[in-house]
């Protein structure tokens, strides 16, 4: 038994696990950390009132994280419309920095993905010298982007949750009968900075 128990990625639990927690902490002293928006799980609650309300009636208090400091303006600007389209009905945190570089969006043709992505790479790379880039991509595009781009990760955006990179080039064909390619720069580091090993 527990006097107090915290939860991080408390957006995946079930009704069923919060029981399991609750035998494990009588008290009902918990803290749950998470992003209901950024839920895997089957049950999709789209706010934290479905995800807890079952089992904790109405004890329990929501502290919404209003400012963000990690990810900065240029992409928290992205943020909002593509939560509203996905049927979020949370605000997004308010970024306190910018890093001076916009995102890009480029449209071309399916049979120039792979040789654009190879490219895009290339520039965000020189850019964020010494830091990591990251491609994000639908499933049935990954093997045809690894077998150009060797040197950084590709994976779908279920794999790349948690992740995080310098620079980020987003991949999405299905949006029109054109390809679609999103640079995005979410690094807490100038373009220039070196590096630290540490972080």
């Amino acid at each position: 038994m527990y006097g107090h128990v915290v939860i991080d990625e408390a957006q995946e639990l079930s009704e069923m696990q919060w029981q399991m927690v609750l035998r494990r902490c009588p008290s009902r002293s918990i803290t749950a950390v998470g992003d209901i928006d950024q839920a895997e799980a089957a049950h999709r609650h789209t706010s934290w009132a479905q995800a807890v309300r079952a089992v904790f009636g109405d004890r329990w208090t929501a502290a919404e994280l209003t400012i963000c400091y990690r990810t900065p303006r240029e992409v928290m600007d992205l943020t909002e419309p593509v939560l509203k389209k996905a049927g979020s009905h949370n605000t997004p945190p308010r970024a306190v920095r910018s890093s001076g570089i916009a995102p890009w969006e480029l449209t071309i043709a399916p049979a120039d993905l792979a040789g654009a992505a190879v490219e895009a790479v290339r520039q965000l790379q020189q850019r964020w010298h010494g830091g990591t880039v990251g491609v994000i991509a639908p499933a049935d595009r990954i093997a045809e982007l690894l077998a150009v781009l060797s040197d950084v990760p590709v994976l779908t955006a279920t794999q790349s949750k948690g992740l995080e990179w310098d620079a980020t080039l987003l991949i999405d064909p299905r949006a029109s009968p054109l390809s679609r390619a999103v640079g995005t720069a979410s690094t807490s580091r100038s373009p220039d900075a070196p590096r630290n090993s540490d972080s």
